[in-house]
């Protein structure tokens, strides 16, 4: 596998160069088109992706370590088939609507200012997650382990505390609600 350090990648086009797959430790990937490409077995380390196109990409097998996605589109992504060992990501205004976390099991992840219209949670492992500032309308919470995550400036979330495990979650006077939203109560 090919080793690629320190490196700046800006305005990269998918479909016209195709990156070799390789370990990419310490770079920057800025304004690149990665719509619909295969990055399954990549792997990357302390890289950050800045105003880029990652919808829909493939990520069977992809080691993301200590990786930002800034700025970011990246709808539709199965990253519930990513390498869940030693996983750290942070989303910063990023949209990652229709993606899907399914049975993920990923501790401290990070969305700040983020949509995540309709995603799928389903039975993951969230512990620590932090929802700072995150729409989450239609977001799919079911059997999914929430312990001390956080959610008090999300918004447009519905989680069945019956169907949800939420030992020391956070959330606050104001979002409280969605809590009780499946519930068939009527709140004035």
């Amino acid at each position: 596998m090919r080793l690629v350090q320190e490196t700046t990648f800006s305005g990269i086009e998918w479909a016209v160069n195709k990156l070799e797959i390789g370990e990419f430790v310490d770079c920057v990937f800025e304004n690149c088109n990665f719509n619909e490409a295969d990055l399954s077995r990549f792997e990357f380390e302390d890289c950050v992706f800045k105003d880029c196109n990652l919808s829909m990409i493939s990520v069977v097998a992809t080691s993301f370590r200590k990786v930002t996605f800034e700025d970011c589109k990246i709808m539709g992504v199965h990253f519930n088939k990513i390498q869940q060992f030693l996983c750290d990501m942070l989303f910063v205004s990023s949209n990652l609507s229709y993606s899907v976390f399914y049975e993920l099991k990923v501790k401290g992840l990070q969305f700040e200012n983020c949509k995540l219209l309709q995603a799928d949670f389903s039975q993951s492992e969230l512990k620590s997650a932090v929802f700072k500032d995150t729409d989450l309308s239609g977001a799919v919470f079911n059997a999914t382990d929430l312990s001390m995550a956080d959610f008090r400036t999300a918004i447009q979330f519905q989680i069945n505390p019956e169907d949800n495990t939420l030992n020391k979650t956070l959330f606050s006077k104001e979002n409280v609600l969605g809590l009780v939203k499946h519930l068939p109560i009527k709140i004035e």
